[in-house]
């Protein structure tokens, strides 16, 4: 929260924010509606999450839904097949979901 309400204050504030998690994107809800930023009028956020809580918060945050269980599990794979080797080859993507709700928008102009 304190990295965020530094960057809104400071000059060139940014017009948006990539949270790592919810809770992330909460503090800088918290921080935009602090200093009187509008979201997404003036400042758009996306968080990597979408927890419950995603859809109550004023205004429900936008997120990225990434398939946690089916990441585990890949994971784990790779790890029993590269069991005895030195290098593990190969990109896994897995799909995920954007959930658009109400914290992103046009960068204002």
């Amino acid at each position: 929260a304190n990295y965020a309400r530094s960057l809104m204050r400071g000059d060139g504030a940014p017009t948006a924010f990539i949270a790592e998690n919810d809770e992330m994107a909460f503090a800088v809800l918290n921080v935009a509606d602090e200093l009187g930023y509008e979201v997404p009028e003036q400042v758009s956020l996306i968080s990597f999450e979408d927890t419950p809580g995603a859809r109550f918060s004023v205004p429900p945050l936008t997120a990225i839904r990434q398939p946690t269980a089916a990441m585990i599990g890949r994971a784990c794979e790779v790890l029993i097949d590269a069991t005895g080797k030195t290098e593990v080859e190969g990109n896994h993507v897995l799909p995920f979901e954007l959930r658009v709700r109400q914290t992103t928008g046009p960068a204002p102009r």
